[in-house]
C-alpha cells in the first residue's frame, strides 16, 4: 500500500483519483531511478513517482 506525499494528496488529487479509479495500475513492469526519486510504470500506462528510500507517491501520471 503507498502513502501520498502532500503534493499528491492535495495539490494533484484529481489525477490521483483519476489514476487509481479510471485507469487502474494494473502489473508492475519496471521500476527506475531517476533524479533521486523512483519512477514505477505499469502495464496501463500509469508512472508512480515515488520516494527514494519510501514507499511514498510523489505524483503519478500516464506516460507518454
Amino acid at each position: 500500500m503507498y502513502k501520498l506525499s502532500y503534493h499528491a494528496q492535495y495539490e494533484r488529487s484529481e489525477r490521483i483519483v483519476y489514476l487509481m479509479t479510471e485507469v487502474g495500475l494494473g502489473e508492475e513492469l519496471l521500476t527506475v531511478m531517476d533524479k533521486g526519486q523512483r519512477v514505477r510504470l505499469f502495464d496501463t500506462g500509469v508512472a508512480l513517482v515515488l520516494d527514494a528510500h519510501e514507499d511514498v507517491v510523489v505524483t503519478g501520471y500516464l506516460a507518454s
